[in-house]
């Protein structure tokens, strides 16, 4: 427990404590539930080659994109400015960590915040494999792809919130 980062640990419990990741779980679990109901009372479902599999799969990938990618990022890019802007900012550089330990800390964030909503859609996404019609490599690629994209814009905006201190040029 020594060794954890304290600032992973702290954002982790605001993050749980948020409306908005609140409000961005359960309506990524709404989606996929309606999206899979949708597809098992589909007509095209039994066939052999139908294509819902991959159609179910396409959804919650969109989903899953749009909630790692541009939720987790605007979270991280929040949590630097709120800092910023509280002004405690400071009290964050005046204590024993490097800014790399920082820094690292929230990246950290955003990577549990990014399992979390992975583990929102996974059993739906396990549902659309077992349909059919999905290529190893397109889930492969897609895997791979969008928690690359996810870690990008968490370290870009990361870098943005911490750019400047004027409050003028964060907005």
């Amino acid at each position: 427990s020594d060794r954890v980062n304290p600032l992973l640990v702290r954002a982790i419990r605001q993050n749980l404590r948020s409306r908005i990741f609140l409000a961005v779980f359960f309506l990524m679990l709404g989606i996929g539930g309606l999206a899979c109901v949708m597809v098992a009372t589909s007509p095209n479902a039994n066939h052999i080659n139908s294509q819902t599999g991959v159609n179910l799969f396409i959804i919650l990938t969109g989903v899953w994109g749009a909630g790692t990618i541009i939720v987790q990022s605007m979270s991280a890019y929040r949590s630097v400015i709120t800092e910023r802007q509280d002004d405690t900012w400071d009290l964050v550089e005046l204590s024993a960590h490097e800014p790399r330990h920082i820094l690292r800390g929230l990246v950290f964030t955003a990577l549990v915040q990014g399992i979390m909503f992975t583990a929102a859609l996974a059993p739906f996404m396990v549902m659309a494999y077992m349909l059919r019609g999905l290529n190893i490599w397109f889930l492969v690629f897609s895997f791979t792809l969008i928690p690359a994209l996810s870690i990008s814009t968490c370290i870009f905006c990361l870098f943005a919130g911490c750019l400047t201190g004027k409050k003028g040029s964060q907005a």
